[in-house]
């Protein structure tokens, strides 16, 4: 008798932690869920909310803004770094591999530092132009995430690169840029 009992509490408490183990790792999922890639951090420590896309009005809001204090020293080495960002994150069949939530990261600050640029670069109006083109194409990507859209950015980041700062590992010309003189 005392055998039996001892087997239907064992069993009683195998189902209990059963139960328990089941309710905590389908709560945990659920709240994992939740949080997971829901924020997309801009340079300034904002959280911008990140569901499928960002709404129109996000986006609207978004297109406005500028950093106040730039984490680049000019607008060289802003073009320079983003363009090193394109060619380890897209270049060499990078692109095939695209990480959305990175690649959004990164559009929100070429978002806030173009608009930055684009007040203090006002004189240069082929590069302000081009400042113009890239924030219409990150706006795009965060709208619709799309492999074109970064191919774009990464071509324009590239001949930015070749005319502002000589860079000259790949010296071929997209022709995509006002500032490099685009093909028409």
């Amino acid at each position: 008798m005392k055998t039996k009992t001892v087997v239907v509490w064992l069993g009683v408490a195998t189902i209990l932690t059963l139960a328990l183990t089941a309710y905590y790792i389908f709560s945990l999922d659920n709240e994992t869920k939740s949080t997971q890639g829901s924020f997309i951090s801009t340079p300034e420590g904002e959280a911008i909310e990140r569901d499928e896309s960002l709404s129109a009005e996000e986006l609207r809001e978004l297109e406005s803004k500028a950093v106040s204090s730039p984490e680049f020293g000019s607008v060289k080495e802003f073009i320079s770094k983003i363009h090193e960002f394109y060619n380890d994150t897209a270049g060499y069949g990078g692109i095939n591999n695209l990480n959305d939530t990175e690649q959004s990261q990164k559009a929100i600050e070429i978002i806030l530092h173009s608009n930055y640029y684009i007040d203090r670069e006002a004189e240069n109006k082929d590069l302000v132009k081009d400042l113009k083109d890239i924030k219409k194409h990150a706006l795009r990507y965060l709208e619709k995430p799309d492999v074109k859209h970064v191919k774009s950015l990464h071509r324009y980041f590239h001949d930015l690169d070749i005319a502002l700062n000589q860079y000259k590992a790949y010296d071929r010309v997209w022709g995509v840029t006002e500032l490099q003189g685009k093909k028409r």
